[in-house]
């Protein structure tokens, strides 16, 4: 099996007429856009975009201007159907220059001519050209080339700060800087390598990267160079290119691991381009990415957790097409129920309205879905999406994107012992974790779930069939207990449960709700329909974006299931997990902690500059730790 990584470079600095000095646009897109760009954060009705432009950058265009910002915007439905453009020193002070303009079309690209253009002095740190607008909360304003990331160059909005866009997998934004002056010179770049998917041991992949010329002149040639882990890898030598401005040439890379619960990392540098020393600035012609193997046998299941509620009369519509979805999925899903989607009902557990947290902007509404309490950044600005989600495709979408760009982190073993004479339920599970997990807290918790219970639906009938629906937690409240998971280490739980006759409405029984005898709120429990779920997830509790469950497994009653990462691991494989490393940035100092033996760092052009950098920019740390060294790449700002 091979996968394609598709890490397309964006335009970044393109001429527009004449030699010499020339108006060129600067940016990271390669100007895709339409309807199938757009996306939002957070939830407020305040959006925005911006790009970077570095230090090395801002010197090569001294006395440059900047005399107009080009930009996309997803939707004109913002205030006075405007937007304000700046150019600002930070995302954060006063702007340098702005203009308020307006928003001609949705989803094209227009230019805003600045009234005070702004001269670049060559001094600058950084430069950030962007927008700023006030939209309804319904709409998406922001657009992006939906290609691969760039890290520390595109921004947007969130909810009341700049989101560095590294990680969303949205690209490049669509967004760029005139700048008239432009000098003729070559500037060849390489994008930085995104690895952070989830990635199989035995499995071939090949990672597409690209060079763009960024400069003003044509790119004859050139040398690309990659390795893997330091080992001695290829060198491609290129003659003849007649790459153009604003052109990019994609070069196909081999990458593998034979051995599972590793970490590998890709290096690649682009050198000689149109002869050595004759490019204007190498900075960005090198880089690095790192990415976990797991085993080859590595098993994952995704949590879809449904609201609903009986007198949602659009719900048995919804779970129709949720089912299509589902099996059109084909891999394996832990489905929940719960009934609080609408209105409270015979099904509601107190658990079940506390999950409602996860609708983010408050609207409570059926039927509606979350794949892994995850958002995806191209469906929604929250984990739970509506009807319209389900229908438009959304959920599948979702599902493709948490098992592509997310890592599982741990392989689980669930073991199930029931008593029908005493209707106890002994329960163990077992968490493994891989490699190191990516939040200061992770949880894990334990449902229970029934299916085939006949009762009123709303559009459904007397007798319509409720599925998966929940039954409550087995850890004793509604988010699951916190763990802290090690690589390699098996944390183990255990409890025991006496499964009650029939199980109770908690919201009929706390809220004292008269009910008559065709909707009574007792459920007959039959074991011979339960099931088990277990997960593990991220916990934050002061924003619903931030709690993805990693990995989930079930069993019925009785049963158990073990999965097979977690037989592999347990019984020797190989072992090579990262060591427990974290680093911070303390002004213009890289910090590292955890148990780190040795820190080296390094900027893009290779030369060892201690732990205080004192410029900003792109930096590569290599720790050694526990034996092993790895890499990693950090912003300064």
């Amino acid at each position: 099996m091979k996968k394609i990584i598709r890490l397309t470079l964006a335009l970044a600095l393109a001429a527009t007429a004449g030699q010499g000095a020339q108006a060129a646009s600067f940016g990271y897109t390669d100007g895709s856009c339409g309807r199938d760009n757009i996306f939002r954060r957070g939830t407020g009705k305040a959006q925005g975009m911006a790009i970077r432009i570095g230090k090395e950058k801002l010197a090569l265009l001294k006395g440059c201007t900047i005399s107009a910002v080009e930009f996309v915007s997803g939707s004109a439905n913002a205030a006075n159907k405007k937007l304000r453009v700046f150019v600002g020193a930070s995302l954060t002070d006063s702007p340098l220059a702005s203009d308020s303009v307006s928003i001609r079309k949705a989803n094209k690209w227009q230019t805003a001519t600045l009234t005070s253009p702004y001269t670049i002095t060559g001094n600058e740190e950084e430069l950030y050209v962007g927008y700023t607008a006030t939209i309804n909360s319904t709409y998406r304003m922001l657009s992006a080339d939906m290609s691969a990331d760039f890290e520390g160059c595109c921004y947007v909005y969130n909810d009341g700060t700049w989101e560095d866009t590294y990680g969303l997998g949205v690209g490049g934004v669509n967004l760029r800087a005139v700048i008239d002056g432009a000098p003729a010179y070559t500037d060849l770049i390489v994008k930085p390598l995104s690895l952070s998917g989830y990635f199989k041991s035995g499995t071939q992949y090949e990672v597409e990267t690209q060079v763009f010329n960024a400069g003003t002149e044509t790119v004859s040639s050139m040398d690309f160079g990659y390795n893997i882990s330091g080992q001695e890898g290829e060198v491609y030598s290129y003659t003849g290119l007649a790459l153009q401005p604003g052109q990019a040439k994609t070069i196909t890379l081999p990458f593998v691991s034979r051995t599972g619960n590793r970490e590998l990392t890709l290096s690649v540098n682009a050198t000689g381009v149109n002869g050595d020393g004759k490019e204007a600035d190498t900075s960005d012609n090198q880089c690095e990415a790192s990415a976990f193997f797991y085993p080859e046998s590595m098993e994952r299941m995704l949590l879809v957790e449904n609201f609903t509620g009986q007198d949602c009369s659009n719900c048995p519509a919804g779970h129709a097409t949720l089912h299509q979805a589902l099996e059109q999925w084909g891999l394996p899903v832990a489905s929940v129920s719960h009934h609080f989607g609408y209105y409270p009902d015979k099904f509601t557990m107190d658990d079940d309205t506390k999950y409602s947290w996860f609708y983010g902007a408050g609207s409570i509404y059926a039927p509606a879905v979350t794949v892994n309490r995850t958002v995806n950044p191209l469906v929604g600005a929250v984990p739970v999406f509506g009807a319209s989600g389900l229908k438009t495709g959304d959920v599948l979408a979702t599902m493709t994107y948490v098992q592509e760009k997310t890592q599982p982190y741990v392989s689980l073993n669930l073991e199930t012992a029931y008593d029908k004479d005493s209707r106890q339920l002994k329960v163990k599970l077992q968490i493994l974790p891989h490699t190191d997990m990516p939040t200061g807290q992770t949880l894990f918790n334990v449902f229970i779930t029934q299916d085939s219970i006949r009762a009123r639906q709303s559009a459904g009938g007397t007798n319509y069939v409720h599925n998966s629906v929940f039954r409550g937690t087995l850890t004793g409240n509604a988010w699951g207990l916190l763990a802290d998971l090690k690589p390699g280490q098996v944390t183990t739980w255990e409890t025991t449960y006496t499964l009650p006759d029939s199980i109770e409405s908690d919201y009929y029984s706390k809220n004292n709700v008269e009910y008559g005898d065709t909707d009574c709120p007792y459920t007959q429990s039959d074991p011979g329909q339960m099931k088990v779920v277990a997960f593990v997830a991220a916990y934050d509790n002061s924003s619903c974006l931030n709690n993805p469950v990693y990995n989930c497994t079930v069993a019925d009653f009785g049963a158990s299931h073990t999965q097979t990462g977690f037989a592999t691991a347990i019984s020797g494989v190989e072992r090579d997990a990262a060591p427990a490393a974290s680093l911070r940035v303390e002004g213009r100092r890289i910090v590292a902690g955890g148990n780190v033996d040795r820190m080296e760092v390094f900027d893009l052009q290779g030369r060892q500059t201690g732990a205080e950098v004192g410029a900003a920019g792109v930096y590569i740390v290599r720790l050694t730790a526990g034996g092993r060294t790895v890499s990693r790449k950090v912003a300064v700002r």
